[in-house]
C-alpha cells in the first residue's frame, strides 16, 4: 500500500473469540484492547467500538493473520462495511515480532505494529469472486476424491497379493474407484466450464499450460491460489509462500549449511510443483536438457527438480506479466544492448 493510516488494528482470529488491538500512527503506546465474538453480534460490537473509539474507516488499517475459514466472515463483514483490510501470512508476522511472551492480547498488539511498520509491502485484501471460490471448493472435493481413490487401489492390490482372495470383496472395491473415477470426471468437466465462462480464466489457463510440466491440475490450482494473479507481486513472494524457495545460510567462515527451502505453506502445492518439476524433466524442452546437464554433472535429482520447478514459478508469473505464451527457444535481450 502506498498510502499511510492514522489507526492500525490488529486482529487474533480465534475460533471463537477475537482479541483485537487498536494503536495510533504517531505513537504505538497510545492503544486500546477489545475481545469480541467470532460471531455477526460480535462484528456489529466491534463497529461500535471502533466508532467510540474516534476509529475512522477511511483513515484505518485492520490487520489480521491468514487462519483459513476462522476469519474469512469477518473479512467480508467488514469490507462491505467500507474498511481497509490485510490479511496476511503468520509466519511473516512471526518472524518480524519482537518478545518470546504470546497470548491474545499481545499477539494482536504485535499485528497491529506489523501493519504499521510494513504498510508499504502489504496488498489489500480483496474478496475473492464467486468464480474462484467454486473453483477453489471443486478442487478441495477433487482432491480428496483422489486421496480416497488412491488408498483404495493400494488396498486392491494388498487384497490381490494375499493367498486367499474374495472376489465379492474385489469387486465391491473396483466398483468405489469407478465411481470415484466418475466423480472426478464431472468436476473436471465443471471446473473447465467455469474456466470457458470468463474470457480473463481462460486467458491465465491458456497461458500457464503452454509451461512443460503444468496441465489441468496444477494451472487451476495456481489462478485459484493466486486469487486470479492479485495475491502476489512477483515470482520471489510466490515461492517463498510455497516453501520451495531455497534460503542461505550463512555467516562468516564458520557457520554454513547448504541452501534449503523452508517447505513452508500448502503442501497441496508443494506436491504438485514437485510432479511438474518431474513432468518437464522428461520432455523435450530446455528444462528437460537443464535437467539431463545437473544430473550429468553429478547433481542431486530431487534438488534439481526443486530447481526446475523454481523456473516454471519464474515462468508463470512473467507470461502472466507479459501475455505471451511459453516459447522453448526463447531468450531475454540485455536492455543496454536495445538502447545502444
Amino acid at each position: 500500500m502506498e498510502r499511510k493510516f492514522k489507526h492500525y488494528v490488529g486482529v487474533d482470529v480465534g475460533s471463537k473469540d477475537f482479541a483485537v488491538t487498536l494503536i495510533h500512527s504517531e505513537d504505538s503506546e497510545k492503544s486500546a484492547y477489545t475481545e469480541i465474538e467470532n460471531s455477526l453480534k460480535g462484528f456489529s460490537k466491534l463497529n461500535s467500538w471502533f466508532k467510540k473509539s474516534g476509529f475512522k474507516k477511511e483513515e484505518s488499517l485492520i490487520c489480521m493473520e491468514n487462519t483459513g475459514v476462522y476469519g474469512t466472515k469477518f473479512c467480508y463483514n467488514f469490507h462491505e462495511i467500507g474498511y481497509h483490510l490485510v490479511v496476511e501470512d503468520a509466519y511473516r508476522i512471526k518472524k518480524a515480532s519482537e518478545g518470546r511472551t504470546k497470548n491474545d492480547k499481545v499477539d494482536s498488539g504485535k499485528i497491529a505494529i506489523y501493519a504499521k511498520r510494513f504498510v508499504d509491502r502489504l496488498l489489500e485484501w480483496q474478496p475473492k469472486s464467486i468464480l474462484l471460490k467454486e473453483m477453489q471448493t471443486l478442487s478441495t472435493i477433487r482432491r480428496l476424491l483422489i486421496k480416497e481413490r488412491t488408498a483404495l487401489k493400494n488396498t486392491l492390490k494388498s487384497i490381490e497379493r494375499e493367498q486367499y482372495r474374495f472376489e465379492n470383496m474385489e469387486n465391491m472395491i473396483e466398483k468405489n474407484i469407478e465411481s470415484l473415477t466418475e466423480q472426478v470426471e464431472e468436476i473436471d468437466k465443471i471446473i473447465k466450464g467455469l474456466i470457458e465462462s470468463n474470457s480473463e480464466i481462460a486467458n491465465y489457463y491458456s497461458l500457464l499450460t503452454s509451461i512443460p510440466g503444468i496441465g489441468f491440475v496444477s494451472a487451476v490450482f495456481f489462478i485459484v491460489l493466486t486469487e486470479g494473479f492479485t495475491r502476489f507481486k512477483n515470482y520471489k513472494q510466490l515461492a517463498s509462500y510455497l516453501g520451495i524457495c531455497p534460503h542461505e545460510y550463512r555467516s562468516g567462515t564458520s557457520i554454513y549449511r547448504r541452501p534449503r527451502s523452508s517447505k513452508r505453506g500448502p503442501g497441496a502445492g508443494r506436491a504438485l510443483m514437485y510432479l511438474a518439476g518431474m513432468s518437464a524433466s522428461h520432455g523435450k524442452s530446455n528444462l528437460a536438457y537443464y535437467y539431463l546437464r545437473k544430473v550429468g554433472e553429478g547433481k542431486n535429482k530431487r534438488l534439481v527438480i526443486n530447481n526446475i520447478a523454481n523456473k516454471q514459478l519464474r515462468i508463470m508469473m512473467a507470461i502472466i506479466k507479459s501475455g505471451v505464451r511459453f516459447t522453448n527457444n526463447y531468450k531475454s535481450v540485455n536492455p543496454m544492448l536495445l538502447k545502444a
